[in-house]
């Protein structure tokens, strides 16, 4: 599933309480995507980093004075009952022993923790890499396979491109990205470094600006390894060459169909985003102009970074006009 797909899910079956899991490989975003659907819940989020675990972590006995029996003393994690509606989620869930996950089973099924009832408005999810991935994970235990429901996720280039566009990433990332879709994710168990969408967002795009330049290389081949990192510090270059953007824009808004254009794809691609970061309702008409006559892929791409640097752009008269009449596309 895509992740707005799976973002559209969790509030879906928040109000049935069905718990599940969701899967894949490393550095893909799961957990923001649970992150995500809480915030647009607007219900609170307890998030259990699940390998750390210990079998005393799930509760420990404990004496009542003068009673011949003993009682359990929750976890710090478990929801309060002051605390009526949520999401607990255990991260990298598969990777946890098997006493645990038994626990855990019991937990999803019975909804309750050595007696103590999780309070009726919570919802358990899951989130954990495969046995293929070779990240540590182990085969779940079936009976607590059978309690959930198991999404697979597999990142796709648009759900990450609006994801990116409204979570601040740089337009020279995006852009990049857009022009190399493959390198998204491409993970490979038997590397030891591999560009995921975790290691683009933290350990490059985040990085390059508090990184003096010379050290640019070294960090973009530490997070996504070398020949990644070599093709995006080409993709700088051009970037940093290319036409200014802001005179670029200038032009365009006074004649959309004299304005410059870029002669190849690689270049297109880093300028089109580019224009993507600074269109706005006013210029918005101007800029489909101009791209469509390099192509209409140029012309999804815009729209698709426009409305969500803009939200208030889908609003706009000239992005209602180009749907209608391109109603075979899909944005």
């Amino acid at each position: 599933m895509k992740s707005q797909d799976i973002t559209k899910l969790i509030k879906e079956l928040y109000p049935l309480k069905r718990s599940i899991c969701i899967e894949g490989n490393p550095g893909v975003g799961k957990t923001a995507l649970v992150k995500q659907a809480a915030n647009e819940l607007g219900v609170p989020l307890i998030l259990i980093h699940a390998p750390t675990m210990l079998v005393e972590d799930t509760g420990i006995p404990w004496p009542k004075e003068n009673e011949e029996y003993f009682n359990y003393k929750l976890p710090y994690w478990f929801p309060k009952e002051e605390q009526p509606e949520g999401i607990l989620l255990f991260d990298d869930r598969n990777q946890v022993s098997e006493d645990i996950q038994k626990v855990l089973a019991n937990l999803i099924q019975e909804r309750t923790l050595h007696g103590f009832p999780l309070p009726k408005g919570w919802m358990v999810i899951s989130t954990g890499n495969r046995v293929k991935d070779k990240t540590g994970s182990r085969k779940v235990l079936s009976h607590l396979r059978n309690r959930e429901t198991v999404i697979e996720f597999e990142p796709s280039l648009q759900g990450w491109t609006e994801w990116a566009v409204a979570n601040g990433v740089s337009e020279t990332t995006v852009g990049f990205i857009n022009f190399r879709p493959d390198l998204l994710n491409k993970y490979d168990p038997d590397k030891d470094i591999n560009p995921t969408p975790r290691a683009w967002v933290e350990g490059v795009d985040n990085l390059l600006g508090s990184v003096s330049r010379e050290h640019w290389r070294n960090v973009i081949l530490g997070s996504v390894g070398e020949g990644a990192a070599d093709e995006y510090m080409g993709w700088i270059q051009i970037a940093e060459t290319m036409v200014d953007l802001n005179i670029l824009i200038k032009d365009i808004e006074q004649d959309p169909k004299t304005a410059y254009l870029p002669s190849d794809s690689m270049t297109s691609y880093a300028i089109i985003s580019g224009l993507a970061y600074r269109a706005n309702k006013d210029n918005l008409g101007k800029l489909i102009t101009y791209t469509q006559r390099i192509s209409m892929e140029f012309v999804i791409l815009l729209m698709m970074i426009a409305r969500n640097t803009d939200p208030n752009i889908i609003r706009n008269r000239d992005y209602i006009d180009f749907l209608i009449t391109n109603q075979n596309l899909v944005l």
